[in-house]
């Protein structure tokens, strides 16, 4: 989750707070980071694909 959405659902007016509260960062959770970070890399690179295409069609390659 966002940090600053965190912040305002839980009415912190300073985020410190909300980041020295609820984020304990271990091994675990930064691989879990990095797959999803992959796996959103992955689907922008399927999107920009498809746009490309759908270009190439529209233009009559």
């Amino acid at each position: 989750m966002n940090p600053n959405t965190l912040k305002y659902l839980m009415g912190h007016t300073d985020i410190s707070v909300t980041l020295n509260t609820y984020t304990h960062l271990g091994l675990i959770d930064a691989e879990q980071e990095l797959e999803r970070m992959q796996r959103e890399v992955k689907m922008s690179e399927k999107i920009e694909r498809r746009k490309q295409r759908q270009r190439r069609k529209s233009s009559g390659e």
